[in-house]
């Protein structure tokens, strides 16, 4: 009856009805930004098509569920400084997507992506992994990566998702050993660490190569497994031996 109106064409009595109209508010007042997130996350969106991180936290409750939330709330401010996600991805529980996928490698080994639905499913009651545990390594990983790049990893390749991943199961990897992971565990301390970062420091140069005929096989390989199929399992273990060759 009024769709072509703006609110000043509307009759007075319609205006008033429409400023008369009640709207409950809540006001988050000098609360931190992973509090604020932990809140978001408990309501549902009905403007806007949920994706499947957001589905999968609809309809999951078990341990599994509430460690990735809380590591990715916790690391709220390290994903939007090493610019790894925006604030914009993290509304969209992005941080939680990364942790779940870095949380089921840490206990089965690198898989797809595509997966990840399939182990909430399996972690929803079945969990047998220490979380506490779980959650201190996770911590420690995060830990040596901020030992090997104490600059931070916003000005290197590594600040893309897929690049961090295996950066992430690399060193985690090094740590406690990944299911699965046929290479061969490194010292990351002393100068060993040194020797690793050095490694690690060649991935930026294959990016920054100008000309594709500079690179040996392995830096080809690494490069194309940097842009295509980037979050298969096949890709992620060839990415992450190919960055513990790197650092050995």
């Amino acid at each position: 009856m009024y769709g072509d109106l703006t609110f000043s064409q509307l009759p007075e009595e319609v205006q008033t009805e429409i400023l008369s109209y009640e709207i409950s508010v809540d006001l988050l007042i000098n609360l931190p930004d992973p509090e604020v997130l932990d809140i978001f996350s408990r309501l549902n969106s009905y403007a806007v098509v949920l994706n499947e991180q957001e589905k999968i936290n609809a309809d999951h409750f078990g341990p599994f569920k509430a460690l990735a939330d809380k590591i990715g709330h916790k690391y709220y401010a390290y994903w939007t400084d090493q610019k790894i996600l925006t604030a914009k991805n993290i509304m969209r529980m992005q941080e939680v997507s990364l942790v779940a996928d870095l949380l089921i490698a840490m206990i089965v080994g690198i898989k797809s992506k595509k997966q990840i639905r399939k182990y909430y499913d399996l972690y929803e009651a079945n969990l047998t992994a220490d979380v506490n545990a779980l959650e201190l390594r996770f911590d420690a990983v995060i830990v040596k990566i901020s030992e090997l790049f104490p600059e931070g990893l916003s000005d290197t390749e590594f600040h893309r998702p897929h690049l961090f991943y295996s950066l992430f199961t690399a060193v985690a990897h090094c740590l406690n050993g990944l299911p699965e992971m046929q290479a061969v565990q490194i010292q990351l301390n002393g100068a060993a660490l040194q020797a690793a970062r050095n490694g690690l420091d060649r991935v930026s140069e294959i990016f920054g190569a100008n000309e594709v005929v500079n690179l040996d096989e392995g830096e080809l390989q690494c490069l194309a497994d940097a842009r295509r199929a980037t979050t298969d399992e096949r890709v992620r273990v060839r990415r992450a031996v190919y960055l513990l060759h790197l650092m050995g």
